[in-house]
């Protein structure tokens, strides 16, 4: 299953300039998730498609998010939307759940992330946050990881001695910091990865709000009310 990953993009959306807009995605409506094929071990904390639940587990309202930490729009996403969207969803009866999809194929050079290039790096890294200390610890993870990032994308961004820093400075186990020295989730993230792709992800952000992948995720009305609250 993994070796069709060298069937994805090789990469998604070019690095912004300042005042650029993101291109509106060209991704068709989107089927429901796949989950995970029986037998291959799945994180702590994710379900049964590979995703991070954040939030309400029973909300009638479920976001999607696909994203890359390499990609500088994700980057832009996040800072502008996604940590606001996360931190409504943590709200008590917030009715909000948001399920992150971590991507890794930017910079990689291995359809089996082997050995694991940037993005690699730093998703088998936040799996690795979310699997010993919960959601909460995964978003400041995943807020910190966003803002240490290089907008020049070099090779050795995300090195794991940098991502265990980052989880150190958020006060995590010495577990998790195991976990993050010994890259113990990149094989799952090739995996997720190219699920993600097999249900038709063509880009990252990629966001889809009750079932409607979103054509501009940075200007969705329903969205930002949503994040709003």
């Amino acid at each position: 299953i993994l070796d069709r990953l060298d069937e994805a993009p090789a990469a998604v959306q070019d690095e912004p300039t300042v005042g650029q807009e993101p291109a509106q995605s060209s991704v068709a409506q989107l089927p429901a998730a796949p989950e995970i094929p029986s037998g291959i071990p799945i994180p702590e904390g994710l379900d049964s498609t590979g995703a991070v639940l954040v939030g309400d587990v029973n909300a009638s309202n479920v976001v999607e998010v696909y994203l890359d930490y390499q990609c500088p729009f994700c980057q832009r996403w996040e800072s502008e939307i996604g940590s606001v969207l996360t931190a409504r969803a943590l709200e008590p009866g917030s009715d909000l759940l948001v399920k992150h999809y971590v991507l890794a194929f930017l910079g990689e050079t291995s359809p089996t992330l082997d050995p694991p290039g940037p993005s690699a790096r730093a998703a088998s890294a936040a799996l690795c946050v979310m699997e010993g200390e919960g959601p909460e610890a995964f978003t400041t993870f995943s807020e910190a990881v966003y803002a240490s990032a290089d907008p020049n994308e070099p090779s050795t961004q995300f090195a794991t001695e940098v991502m265990s820093g980052l989880a150190q400075s958020i006060g995590v186990s010495d577990a998790t910091i195991e976990c993050i020295e010994q890259e113990r989730h990149v094989t799952f993230v090739a995996l997720g990865t190219q699920s993600g792709f097999g249900r038709g992800v063509q880009g990252t952000p990629t966001v889809v709000l009750n079932g409607r992948t979103l054509e501009n995720s940075f200007a969705d009305a329903e969205l930002l009310d949503l994040a709003r609250g």
